[in-house]
């Protein structure tokens, strides 16, 4: 894996924050590279709202939690700083690039070795008069909807592992024409065994690619051949 793969697999919800603030240069970078996520049509129809005055944090969470029915739930788990991101109801990928904004925020900040969590109820949140009357405070119109929230600090817990993926996460539509250029067909073997297989084996790191194999490397299949991997 390379830096940018190793922060998308390992990165993971923290739930138990210490109070320490993060440096305003590190959230600088995280939130500028909130501002370059995707965008459809590049309409950028998102807002980011950085809050980090504790109080107002736990208001905000107050409301929050109360759409849940977990009594004593503290949403954002004590963390310094509470990021929401808004986006134009109106621009018809709104959830989409408020989604891709909070994507690339968490996933920049564990790259900066700062911890997050996405935490919903944003919407619900700041439909309410408390929210409308905040939204106002920051300059945001009816037109804009809260997607999502991220809270940002530094971890006090063991990072915890991941969960296993699903088998059938990936589903392949052209199994039977990746394999036949490699000069397989379809009788020689199970293909949907081959390629379950085979993917298992890459995600849980007991294969590796290897270079160098010039005859494969026109092949739309290379990457995920068997050819081109060998065990770890």
């Amino acid at each position: 894996m390379n830096e940018v793969t190793k922060v998308l697999c390992e990165r993971r919800s923290i739930r138990k924050f210490k109070n320490e603030q993060i440096p305003r240069d590190i959230l600088d970078e995280i939130l500028k590279c909130g501002t370059f996520a995707p965008s459809g049509k590049n309409m950028q129809s998102a807002k980011i709202v950085v809050v980090q005055n504790k109080e107002l944090i736990g208001e905000i969470a107050k409301v929050n939690g109360s759409f849940v029915n977990k009594p004593g739930l503290n949403p954002f788990y004590d963390a310094p700083t509470l990021i929401i991101v808004f986006a134009d109801k109106f621009v018809s990928t709104y959830i989409e690039d408020g989604s891709a904004v909070i994507s690339n925020i968490i996933n920049a900040a564990f790259s900066l070795d700062v911890d997050s969590c996405w935490v919903h109820r944003a919407k619900e949140t700041f439909l309410t008069e408390f929210g409308k009357e905040l939204m106002k405070k920051w300059g945001l119109g009816d037109n804009y909807v809260g997607v999502g929230n991220v809270v940002l600090g530094y971890r006090d817990m063991i990072l915890p592992p991941a969960s296993p993926r699903k088998e059938d996460y990936i589903i392949f539509d052209n199994k039977d024409i990746l394999l036949t250029i490699c000069g397989y067909k379809d009788g020689d073997f199970n293909l949907n065994d081959y390629f379950d297989r085979i993917f298992k084996n890459i995600f849980e790191d007991k294969l590796i690619a290897v270079s160098g194999k010039e005859q494969c490397e026109n092949c739309i299949n290379y990457q995920n051949c068997e050819y081109s991997y060998k065990e770890e």
